[in-house]
C-alpha cells in the first residue's frame, strides 16, 4: 500500500529549488526503513539516491563507506572527479561535500541516513556539518530516527538543526497504519483471523506493522494459529504488546544463572566489553566461554563489534541488568574490573571511572587526572573537561596541577568566568605562581578586562622564561592593538613570534600568526592578514586544535567576503563546525555575530535576526564583554534601518559603555561616531568629529566616512558627497565590504540629493558590479534599484521592494527608498507615504525632498 508520507517526500524532492532537510521520526516497527527504501528506489529512476544504514564505524570509515557507495552507484565517467578531489584532500567528509556539491549541479540528490539516533557524537556533528555545507545545493537529506531512543547526543543534534534556515526543514512523523491497512497486511501474509482478533491486534499495536507481525508470530509459535494459518485460540489467549522495557525484562528472566552473571559483569564493564577479560574475572575456561557467548549471540542479547569485543544488542538490556544489582555488588564489580584493568590496560579514563563508581576515590583521582591530561594534549577539550569535573567532584582540596589543568581547559572552551573562579581558588590556597598569573592575565585579556590584564603583567618579570615571555608579549600586543596603539602592538607581537620560533611550539606559532593577522586586518593590510591566517591555520591543523581552527575560519571568512560571499559562508559553516567540536562558547557567539551581519546586509534579515538572537543569549550566559560591545553596535544598525532610533541609540550607548569599561579605545571611538550619525538622523544637530589621525590610516578614513553621513543627515549634501567619495577612494583595499557597506550603500543616495543623477547611476552600477563579482545581494541595492530602473526607463518594480522591506520591518530603509524615488518621479502618492512613515518613526523629511 502507498503511504502518504512517501508521496509527500517525493513531491518535495521533485519541487525543491534549494536543499531540504527532512527529520523523519517514528517508533520501531512502524515501517521507516521500508518507506525509505521505497522512496530511494523511486528516486533512483531519475536522480541520485544514497541510502546509508546505521553501522558501527569510526568517523573516517563512515564517510569513506559513503564515498565507496557513490563510486559503485554512479557511472565512473561522471565521477572522474572523485579521484581528482581525493588526491587533494585526505579528509573523506570534505571529499564527500565536494563531490555532492558538484553532482547536485546537474542532478538532484537524495541522501538518507537511517537510525541516526544510534550514531556517536563525532559522526553526528559531522553529519550536521555536511548538512550545513550542502543545504544551498539541490540535495535533500533525510534523517530517520526512533523518537523513543533519543539520547543526549542526538537531542543536541536536533537542537542544532533548528539553526538551519527554517524553510529548509520539514518534520514528518510516521503514524501507524489504518485498521484496513493492517487487515490487508494480515491477509497478504496468508492468515485467516476473526475480526475480534484483528481489532484486538490493531488496538494493541496502534497500527504498527512491525509489532503486529511480532504478535502474529508469537501466536503462531504458541500454536494458537494452526499450520493452515487459521485461528484456533480463544479471546483470552490474545497477548498484549509489551513495551521494549518489559519485553527486555522477559528476555533477561529467561536467562540461566551463568548467562546472567556473565552479563552482570558485562553491564558494569561498559558499553563495549572484552569477553576474555570477563572470562578471566570469572575464572572461566575457553570452551565454557565460547559456548556461553554463542548462546547469547543466538538469543540476540549481545553482538560482536570487533575481535573479542562485544556489546549489548539493545541498550536497555544493559540498563536493566545494571540497575538490577544492589549498590554493594555494583561497587564490588567496578572495583574488581578496575583492579584487573590496572594490570592489563593503558586506559586511565576507563580505570578511573571504575574506581570512581566503586567509591575508591583516592585510586580514581590518579587515573582521572591522567586521562584529563591526555585528552587535553589530544585537543579534546570538552571531553577533558568532563573528566576533570569528575576529579574535582571527589577532590575537596585540589593542588596546583589539577587546578592549572582545569584553568587551561576552561580557557580553551572559552568559559572565562569559570576559569577565573579556579584562579581565585588557587589564590585563596596560596598556590598562585607565575604560570597562574599569566593565565589570569590571558583570561582577563580575552574577557576585555585590559586594565586588569595589564596590572597582572606589571607584576611579572617579562624574561622569567621563554614561555612566560611569549604570553607576556602576546597579551601586551593584543591589548595595544585593541587600544589602537598599532606600533606598540606590532613590536610586541613580533617579539612573541620570535620566541615561538625559538620554542618551536606549533600552538604558540598558531596563536601569534592569528594575532598578527588581526593586526594587519585592523590596519587595512588585508592580503597580509590573509597570509597570516593561512599560516595560523597550518599550525592549528598540525595540532588538531578545533578551537583554533574555528577562530581561523571565522577570521578568513571576513576577508573572503571581499572575494566571494559563497566562499565566506562556507568558511563560517566550517568555523561553526569546529566551534561546536571544541565546545567554545565565546567562538559560537563571535561566529554568529559575523554570520548574522553577513546575512543582514545581504538581505536575509530573518536569518540574521535568528543568528544574533542565539549569539546575544549565549553572550549573556557567558558574560563575554569583548564580544558584547560588538553585538550591541550591530543591533544598533538593525534598529536604525527598522526606524527605531531610540532603541538604536540605547544599543550604541551600551556598546560605548562596555568598550569604555574594558578599555577598548579603538572600538569606543567608532561607536561614538556611530552615535553622532544616529543623532543626526533624529534631527539633532551634530558637529563633525575631530579627525587627528593620519588621513590614510584606517582610523582616519573611518572618521571621515562617519563625518560624511553626519553631513548627509544635516542636509549638507555637497560636502557629504565629496567627503564620502574621497574617503571611500582612500579606503580601497583597506576594508572588507561589510566594513564599508553602510557608506558605499549611501553614496548613490548622497549624489542624488546633491542633484547629480549621472553620478547616482554611475555609483549604483559600480556598487551592483561589485556585489555581482562577489555573489552578494545587499539591502541598499533593494533601496536604490527602483530609482535606477526608473532613470533607465525600465519597470521600477517598486512594489516588490516595498513588500520586501515591509515584510522585514525595515521602515527607515523603506523611507529612504521613497525619498530617492520621489526625487526623480515626483509621485504624489509616494510623497504621502514619505509623510506617513516619517511621522511614525520621527524623521524630518523636508530637507531630503526637492520640488518638481
Amino acid at each position: 500500500m502507498e503511504r502518504v508520507e512517501k508521496n509527500r517526500i517525493i513531491e518535495e524532492f521533485r519541487g525543491m529549488k534549494n536543499g531540504k532537510l527532512i527529520l523523519l521520526s517514528g517508533e520501531e516497527g512502524i515501517g521507516k526503513t521500508t518507506l525509505l527504501n521505497d522512496i530511494c528506489n523511486e528516486i533512483s529512476k531519475e536522480f541520485f539516491c544514497f541510502y546509508i544504514k546505521y553501522f558501527e564505524a569510526s568517523v573516517d570509515e563512515f564517510f569513506y563507506s559513503i564515498l565507496e557507495r557513490i563510486k559503485k552507484e554512479v557511472p565512473s565517467l561522471r565521477l572522474g572527479i572523485v579521484e581528482a578531489i581525493s588526491k587533494k584532500s585526505s579528509d573523506p567528509l570534505n571529499i564527500l561535500i565536494s563531490i555532492v556539491t558538484v553532482m547536485s549541479s546537474f542532478k538532484n540528490i537524495l541522501m538518507i541516513f537511517d537510525d541516526v539516533e544510534k550514531y556517536n557524537r563525532e559522526i553526528l556533528y559531522r553529519i550536521l556539518f555536511l548538512i550545513r555545507a550542502i543545504i544551498d545545493s539541490k540535495v535533500m537529506i533525510i534523517i530517520s530516527y526512533d523518537e523513543n531512543f533519543v539520547n543526549k547526543n542526538f537531542n543536541e543534534f536536533l537542537i542544532k538543526t533548528n539553526e538551519l534556515p527554517q524553510e529548509s526543514i520539514i518534520k514528518i512523523k510516521i503514524e501507524g497504519l489504518s485498521r484496513e491497512n493492517i487487515n490487508d497486511i494480515i491477509k497478504e501474509m496468508g492468515y485467516t483471523l476473526p475480526k475480534y482478533l484483528t481489532d484486538k491486534i490493531y488496538n494493541a499495536t496502534q497500527g504498527n506493522p512491525g509489532k503486529m507481525k511480532e504478535i502474529i508470530f508469537e501466536l503462531k509459535s504458541k500454536r494458537l494459529i494452526d499450520g493452515d494459518n487459521y485461528w484456533v485460540g480463544t479471546f483470552e489467549d490474545i497477548p498484549e504488546v509489551k513495551s521494549h522495557k518489559y519485553a527486555a525484562l522477559d528476555i533477561m528472566n529467561s536467562l540461566n544463572e551463568n548467562e546472567k552473571d556473565f552479563l552482570l559483569y558485562a553491564s558494569v564493564y561498559g558499553k563495549d566489553f572484552d569477553i576474555f577479560h570477563i572470562a578471566k574475572l570469572r575464572n572461566m575456561k575457553n570452551d565454557e566461554l565460547i559456548e556461553l557467548v554463542n548462546s547469547l549471540v543466538d538469543k540476540k542479547i549481545i553482538e560482536e563489534r570487533s575481535e573479542n569485543v562485544y556489546s549489548f544488542a539493545r541498550q536497555e538490556y544493559r540498563e536493566i541488568l545494571y540497575q538490577s544489582m544492589s549498590n554493594i555488588k555494583r561497587r564490588y564489580l567496578h572495583k574488581k574490573i578496575g583492579e584487573f584493568l590496572e594490570k592489563s590496560c593503558d586506559c586511565p579514563e576507563i580505570i578511573g571511572n571504575h574506581f570512581y563508581f566503586s567509591g575508591e576515590y583516592e585510586r580514581a583521582k590518579k587515573y582521572l587526572l591522567e586521562a584529563a591530561e591526555r585528552k587535553f594534549k589530544e585537543g579534546n577539550y570538552r571531553y577533558s573537561y568532563e573528566i576533570i569535573k569528575k576529579y574535582m567532584e571527589i577532590e575537596s582540596n585540589p593542588d596546583i596541577v589539577p587546578l592549572s589543568l582545569m584553568i587551561d581547559i576552561l580557557i580553551k572552551l572559552g568559559l572565562y568566568k569559570e576559569a577565573l573562579r579556579y584562579v581565585e581558588i588557587a589564590k585563596n590556597k596560596k598556590l598562585e605562581n607565575i604560570d597562574i598569573l599569566i593565565k589570569e592575565a590571558y583570561i582577563r585579556y580575552n574577557m576585555g578586562d585590559y586594565e586588569g590584564a595589564e596590572n597582572i603583567l606589571a607584576s611579572i618579570n617579562e624574561n622569567v622564561d621563554l614561555e612566560k615571555s611569549f604570553y607576556y608579549n602576546l597579551i601586551r600586543g593584543g591589548i595595544e592593538l585593541r587600544r589602537a596603539n598599532i606600533s606598540n602592538a606590532e613590536d610586541n607581537l613580533k617579539k612573541a613570534l620570535e620566541i615561538a620560533w625559538k620554542i618551536r611550539d606549533n600552538s604558540f606559532l598558531a596563536i601569534v600568526h592569528k594575532e598578527l593577522g588581526n593586526l594587519n586586518y585592523y590596519i587595512g593590510r588585508l592580503d597580509e592578514a590573509y597570509e597570516n591566517y593561512l599560516q595560523s591555520y597550518q599550525f592549528y591543523e598540525k595540532i588538531n586544535d578545533y578551537e583554533g581552527l574555528a577562530r581561523i575560519y571565522n577570521n578568513i571568512s571576513l576577508i573572503d567576503i571581499n572575494r566571494d560571499v559563497k566562499r565566506a559562508l562556507d568558511d563560517y559553516q566550517k568555523s561553526l563546525f569546529y566551534a561546536d567540536m571544541s565546545g567554545n562558547a565565546y567562538l559560537s557567539i563571535a561566529i554568529r555575530l559575523n554570520l548574522s551581519q553577513l546575512y543582514f546586509w545581504s538581505g536575509k534579515v530573518k536569518e540574521a535576526e535568528k543568528e544574533i538572537k542565539i549569539g546575544f543569549e549565549l553572550s549573556e550566559i557567558s558574560g563575554e564583554q569583548e564580544i558584547r560591545h560588538s553585538i550591541y553596535s550591530y543591533l544598533s544598525d538593525i534598529y536604525l534601518l527598522k526606524g527605531n532610533f531610540n532603541e538604536a541609540i540605547k544599543k550604541v550607548e551600551e556598546a560605548i559603555k562596555i568598550s569604555n569599561v574594558t578599555g577598548a579605545k579603538y572600538f569606543e571611538s567608532i561607536y561614538e561616531l556611530k552615535k553622532r550619525e544616529i543623532l543626526a538622523i533624529k534631527g539633532i544637530e551634530q558637529e563633525q568629529a575631530a579627525n587627528p589621525y593620519d588621513p590614510e590610516s584606517v582610523m582616519g578614513i573611518t572618521v571621515d566616512l562617519y563625518n560624511s553621513l553626519i553631513l548627509l543627515y544635516s542636509g549638507k549634501f555637497k560636502d557629504s558627497s565629496e567627503l564620502l567619495e574621497n574617503a571611500l577612494r582612500r579606503g580601497e583595499g583597506k576594508f572588507t565590504f561589510i566594513d564599508t557597506i553602510i557608506f558605499e550603500g549611501n553614496l548613490p543616495f548622497v549624489h542624488l540629493l546633491n542633484g547629480n543623477k549621472l553620478k547616482f547611476i554611475e555609483s549604483y552600477e559600480k556598487l551592483k558590479k561589485k556585489c555581482d563579482s562577489i555573489n552578494m545581494d545587499i539591502l541598499y541595492l533593494h533601496s536604490l534599484a527602483p530609482t535606477y530602473k526608473y532613470l533607465k526607463n525600465f519597470n521600477p518594480e517598486l512594489e516588490n521592494e516595498e513588500k520586501f522591506m515591509v515584510d522585514n520591518k525595515l521602515m527607515f530603509l523603506l523611507l529612504k527608498t521613497y525619498l530617492i524615488y520621489y526625487n526623480v518621479s515626483y509621485d504624489a502618492n509616494i510623497l504621502e507615504k514619505i509623510k506617513e512613515i516619517s511621522k511614525n518613526i520621527g524623521f524630518d523629511y523636508i530637507k531630503f525632498i526637492k520640488s518638481p
